[in-house]
């Protein structure tokens, strides 16, 4: 993108939007190449920043591209609805993070699709971007569009809009598509995927056609004899460590899951009927725990995560489990790095796991019991006995677990009042243990309703209705403790998920017609329009309750050329076993399908409800030099950053530098660091201050090594030694300069200063956090100079804050100068200082140490 274009984002754009980080790229460890020669790849997300960032395939993506010298890929999220709209109005086309090049420039834009309800944010980030919806219509001048991730196994509601889908794992196959691109860059575009059609795992759509008979799906017909038959799913053997990235992107705004994560195992040997993920990620793979504990070692040390996520589909069942907790716990506790692993069988928590995992600082526990009765979990291939999963509970409790969280499903096939009845039985006990254990418990429960996915045992199954869903969910609610928080998905949610997740290609039409009258972030309860989607249903002549019925088990299937490795005569005799209808065990050449329970772990009664003592130390305090006043600056860079950003950057490049900071006590100790008054977002800083405490005497070079850590526009300018007791800088601190170029003329300015400062008072409007208040802005402006510094009209503002009254500069300048309110959010501000007045003296906050 050329530098006018670049500017005019940075000016239009980035002020005038909720979160402008979500759309800067500036992060630390991101990849910036220069894109000449290079096989470009933009790797959509089709939904917001947030979460898409919270992807662990995108950051393996993402690695692996640009680990190539050949070849540079960037980032794309779906933009909130507020930044759709005024890109729209400027006429700017959605741009990538790294470089703002717009999409239609890149060869190849690869979406992950990891949830059905992302369908209308890939069309939406197409339109931005000026490329057609569908493949069809697509020419040379136009990028190649991509799709993969869990929810391409059923691939035909999305077919239309792709030029290829990739199925399986993509770590070597993107390199395959990347050279593929490489290799032929002057080929026409037809050319190009006919080579990405020879790709082990890649799915063309135009080489296939659906069929209808009497208005229900018949089959897939071949149109280009070259194609398969079936597509099989591409697997790596090996989990191997070049994989994944040792410098992870670090986000500077707060995502959903803001944490280092690293996967120990893909797959799963347990084989739940309900499970998409356990069938698509097949087989069970292993890392090595000392790969493992080494990427996490390196991976602190270059982003500075306060936790570390164990990933895979139950941590639990990894067989080194308890060493590798037991090599990682140590290092993390003495680090202060919180250890989670979000996904845990109730029956693979020993004794021994819960004493090791109780040694680092943690996070909440995750148990997913699934269903409320022993009969239930064993239909469903979950055979964990209810006192199994209790005593796991307990285990929890007395290992100092604060908050557990509990999942169950509703709806399940075969599901009775006495299996609901079960749920609340369960819950009732959990809560008395609860009570029972001392301290202060938190128990959150996740009730989500049954929806049939594709290429699972249960695939043929009915998908419950509204009515149902929520007879059920407030049936739960009423029978349920009042201790516990019982939280449900919207059955709407669950519905639209069905219907598209078991779509066939007509489900096209219902996506671009919902996309086009409204619908899309439809996974975000606050934007999903589930009258649009039923409205887009009709207009296209489908009935969405027709994608919810029980399918007969020899009807032909929208994927079924789509191929994981599991028989579809297996999945049936699966799905009948379910029900006691066949009790014929699964042959031979079917690995891992379906296996009886593991045993649960048990190790010496001596480790049980052990818990680790903690150790008084001496307060940090009286440890003399340790206490320490910073400055430090901001450059224009980073000035889309909130004041909570700001402070997570030093957090992490705190612990990236090794820097011996003194933490609170208690089961979520924190750094002891307090910072000045907040810097207002879209505004840069040459002046800005904390107060740190050490845990042993400062030197200069521990903060030469912060300085180090800190990402490039982060400065540490100065620090001196705080002696004795000072009330905090928030307290002390009351004036604030700050500098701008004002749009006027030095002479119009001039005035503008005189008219003001003659003033008695001034009034402005200020938005709070539930209304809009009138707030008298006058006092709180103390000295405004203007001066011609030869790029403009340079204007010098203090302002008062704290017990010297209080006025912004967004404020003065459209209260006081007349500018409008786009205007003034178009400006380059910078704080230049923070002082303190004491009567006739300015002092710096560091004069009065």
């Amino acid at each position: 993108m050329d530098a006018e274009s670049r500017a005019k984002i940075e000016r239009d754009f980035l002020p005038f939007v909720v979160k402008p980080g979500r759309y800067v790229g500036n992060e630390l460890n991101s990849i910036h190449k220069d894109h000449d020669g290079l096989v470009r790849i933009a790797l959509g997300f089709p939904d917001l920043y947030e979460i898409g960032m919270s992807h662990l395939g995108m950051q393996i993506l993402y690695h692996r591209i640009n680990s190539l010298d050949y070849a540079v890929a960037e980032r794309v999220f779906t933009p909130d609805i507020d930044a759709e709209a005024r890109l729209k109005s400027l006429g700017i086309p959605l741009f990538s993070l790294e470089s703002c090049t717009p999409l239609a420039e890149f060869d190849l834009i690869g979406f992950t699709v990891a949830y059905e309800l992302a369908s209308t944010n890939i069309l939406m980030m197409l339109d931005l971007a000026g490329i057609p919806l569908r493949a069809a219509d697509r020419t040379d001048e136009h990028p190649i569009v991509m799709l993969g991730g869990s929810c391409t196994f059923n691939p035909e509601p999305l077919a239309p809009f792709a030029d290829a889908v990739f199925l399986g794992d993509g770590e070597e196959a993107i390199i395959d598509v990347v050279d593929v691109l490489k290799e032929h860059k002057s080929s026409i575009r037809d050319e190009r995927i006919t080579k990405l059609a020879e790709i082990d795992g890649m799915y063309i759509p135009s080489y296939y056609d659906a069929r209808y008979k009497a208005g229900s799906f018949s089959g897939i017909e071949k149109l280009n004899d070259a194609a398969p038959d079936i597509i099989e799913a591409r697997k790596i053997d090996e989990l191997k460590s070049e994989y994944y990235p040792e410098k992870p992107i670090v986000p500077f705004v707060d995502v959903a899951h803001d944490r280092l994560a690293v996967e120990i195992m893909r797959g799963c040997g347990r084989a739940c009927r309900f499970c998409q993920a356990g069938v698509i990620y097949r087989p069970k793979r292993e890392r090595r725990a000392d790969e493992i504990a080494r990427q996490i070692k390196k991976s602190i040390e270059t982003t500075g995560f306060s936790e570390v996520t164990l990933l895979s589909l139950s941590s639990s069942d990894y067989t080194e489990i308890e060493s590798l907790v037991s090599s990682i716990a140590p290092r993390l506790q003495e680090q202060h790095v919180e250890l989670s692993l979000p996904s845990l069988r109730p029956n693979g928590l020993s004794p021994e796991l819960a004493r090791k995992l109780s040694s680092a600082r943690r996070t909440g526990l995750t148990l997913a019991p699934e269903a409320g009765t022993d009969r239930l979990r064993k239909v469903i291939n979950t055979p964990i006995p209810e006192d199994e999963f209790l005593g796991a509970v307990k285990l929890a409790f007395e290992h100092g677990w604060q908050v557990l969280k509990l999942y169950f499903m509703i709806g399940l096939p075969t599901e009775t009042e006495e299996d609901l009845d079960g749920i609340a039985v369960l819950l009732k006990k959990v809560a008395r243990y609860m009570k029972q254990t001392p301290g202060k418990r938190t128990i959150n429960i996740t009730t989500s309703p049954f929806c049939p996915k594709a290429h699972t045992p249960w695939q043929w199954e009915k998908q419950a209705g509204f009515d149902e869903i929520l007879e059920k969910q407030k049936y739960v609610s009423k029978n349920s403790p009042r201790s516990i928080h019982v939280r449900y998905r919207n059955p709407h949610v669950t519905l639209l998920e069905s219907a598209l997740g078991r779509g066939d290609r007509r489900v096209a039409d219902v996506i671009e017609h919902a996309y086009r009258n409204g619908a899309r972030l439809d996974a975000w309860s606050e934007h999903l329009k589930y009258d649009v989607w039923i409205e887009a249903f009709k207009s296209c002549d489908l009935d969405i309750a027709d994608y919810h019925k029980e399918i007969p088990y020899d009807a032909p299937l929208p994927w079924d050329h789509i191929s994981k490795g599991l028989k579809k005569d297996f999945l049936i005799r699966e799905a009948l076993r379910s029900k006691g209808l066949d009790d014929d065990k699964h042959s031979d050449d079917e690995p891992e399908a379906v296996l009886s329970p593991m045993p649960t772990q048990t190790k010496s009664p001596d480790s049980f409800g052990r818990r680790t003592r903690r150790v008084k130390t001496q307060s940090a305090i009286q440890v003399p030099n340790s206490r320490i006043r910073v400055r430090w600056s901001k450059s224009r860079k980073h000035r889309f950053m909130s004041h909570l950003d700001n402070t997570r950057v030093f957090e992490r490049a705190i612990r990236r530098s090794r820097l011996p900071v003194a933490y609170t006590q208690g089961y979520h100790p924190h750094q002891k660091i307090a910072f000045g008054p907040p810097l207002t977002l879209g505004y840069s800083s040459d002046a800005e201050y904390f107060d740190i405490q050490l845990a042993s005497p400062s030197t200069s070079e521990m903060f030469d090594r912060l300085s180090e850590s800190l990402p490039t526009g982060f400065k540490i300018i100065q620090t001196k030694t705080v002696f004795g007791k000072t009330q905090s800088l928030t307290a002390l601190i009351n004036l604030a300069c700050y500098e701008l170029h004002l749009p006027m003329s030095i002479t119009e300015a001039q005035d503008k200063k005189i008219e003001i400062l003659e003033k008695q008072s001034i009034i402005a409007t200020r938005r709070t956090k539930t209304d809009i208040v009138e707030v008298e802005i006058r006092p709180g402006i103390v000295e405004i100079e203007v001066e011609n510094d030869g790029d403009g009209t340079l204007l010098h503002l203090t302002t008062g804050m704290g017990n010297l009254s209080f006025a912004k500069p967004s404020e003065i300048l459209q209260f006081g100068f007349g500018l409008s309110a786009d205007d003034v959010l178009r400006l380059s501000i910078k704080r230049t200082d923070l002082l303190i007045q004491r009567e006739d003296q300015r002092l710096t906050p560091f004069d009065i140490l």
